[in-house]
């Protein structure tokens, strides 16, 4: 019996184990949660030399993520909804893609780097004109 039983834990660990690693090997996206939920981002994002051109100027954002979904604090301003958000493990950290979407202003599309704390990436605007505007962005995980 105890034979038995030792056997039976042993395969429900094997199993779980083997499960664990599959999918630490598999491109993780969620539509009801995803890997950066519950987590926040300080970020400083900048125009590129065009868009600066263009009268973009340098300003902070707070990127939330939440329940699938991610929400930039500055852009809700501009009438950017929250989006669902996509997320595939890279080496040591992620990346990350959203597209959003306002009706005013456009869409935007934030592509990004995550590795431990740190955030980098790119932010495509297209406004409702056809201009199009590009930035980098960099920063840090915040508090909850």
């Amino acid at each position: 019996m105890m034979r038995r039983m030792m056997a039976v834990v042993g395969l429900m660990a094997m199993m779980t184990v083997a499960g664990f690693a599959a999918n630490q090997t598999q491109p993780l996206t969620k539509a009801m949660g995803g890997a950066l939920d519950g987590t926040k981002w300080s970020v400083k994002v900048t125009p590129d030399e065009a868009s600066s051109g263009k009268g973009e100027k340098v300003y902070d954002d707070v990127l939330v993520a939440d329940g699938g979904l991610v929400t930039m604090s500055e852009c809700l301003k501009w009438g950017f909804r929250p989006s669902k958000y996509t997320t595939q493990q890279a080496g040591e950290g992620w990346s990350f893609r959203t597209e959003q979407t306002s009706k005013k202003e456009g869409t935007s599309i934030w592509t990004a780097d995550i590795a431990g704390d740190t955030i980098t990436g790119k932010m495509v605007w297209t406004k409702k004109d056809g201009t199009v505007l590009n930035y980098t962005f960099e920063g840090k995980k915040a508090g909850k």
